[in-house]
């Protein structure tokens, strides 16, 4: 994400400046050493992130899958291919006709199969079995992130450098509603001028531009699969 950020930045440069080489526009630090001029450097120095929304629960989300058999009237056990989670959300054998856990079938969470009391009639995937997935189920949250972008501009002249600074604040402020839309709010902070003690190469003159990006991150939570339940009888007391 930290880098998606600075390499949006880069190409809403790029695709909205005319007076540089979109070969030097580059979403990375400045070089240590001389190179060709002019030249633009977007990159990230530092960010700051939270959990987003009331108490960072997220929102919980599943992933349905559907599998189907053929019966053969003599089979009985069948292997899904994913990992439920329980319980089942529908069983058909034969189709239309909806069968019951522990009265017409057994599901066995571990191993992924499920078996049926009696064996399922003869027909082409006439037995389907409709579960959420244990791979797919869990909660997304979103992290909030905060990101500093710097845009540093180097020219060989103090002229050619102010000029090009006006073109990138331009070339930025024309792509910040796509970049919105995007999930990307970028604010402008402010512009400084940079010199040789900020480790510029000799005959670079430069100015760095101060961007706020804010965006949200969300990160996925897998459910816990539950395979196996014990009831035990407490001793009386």
């Amino acid at each position: 994400m930290l880098g998606e950020i600075s390499g949006d930045l880069a190409r809403a440069i790029q695709e909205n400046i005319e007076s540089v080489n979109k070969k030097n526009i580059n979403a990375r630090s400045p070089p240590r050493s001389s190179t060709s001029l002019p030249a633009v450097f977007v990159y990230s120095p530092r960010f700051t992130f939270e959990d987003s929304g009331i108490g960072g629960e997220g929102t919980e989300i599943k992933d349905d899958k559907k599998e189907s058999f053929n019966g053969d009237g003599v089979r009985t056990s069948f292997e899904l291919e994913g990992k439920p989670q329980r319980p089942l959300l529908r069983v058909e054998a034969p189709s239309g006709q909806v069968q019951m856990e522990n009265v017409d079938y057994r599901m066995d969470y571990a191993k992924g199969s499920i078996n049926f009391r009696s064996a399922p009639p003869k027909g082409k995937n006439n037995v389907s079995v409709k579960y959420n997935s244990a791979a797919g189920a869990g909660k997304t949250k979103q992290v909030h992130l905060t990101v500093v972008c710097n845009v540093d501009v180097w020219a060989g002249n103090e002229k050619q450098r102010d000029d090009i600074t006006v073109d990138v604040i331009s070339a930025v402020s024309l792509s910040q509603e796509k970049l919105a839309n995007e999930g990307k709010q970028v604010k402008p902070v402010e512009g400084v001028d940079l010199y040789g003690d900020a480790g510029l190469p000799d005959k670079v003159c430069a100015k760095r531009l101060v961007y706020q990006v804010e965006a949200n991150l969300e990160v996925k939570i897998p459910a816990p699969r539950i395979e196996r339940v014990d009831v035990r009888q407490l001793p009386p007391k």
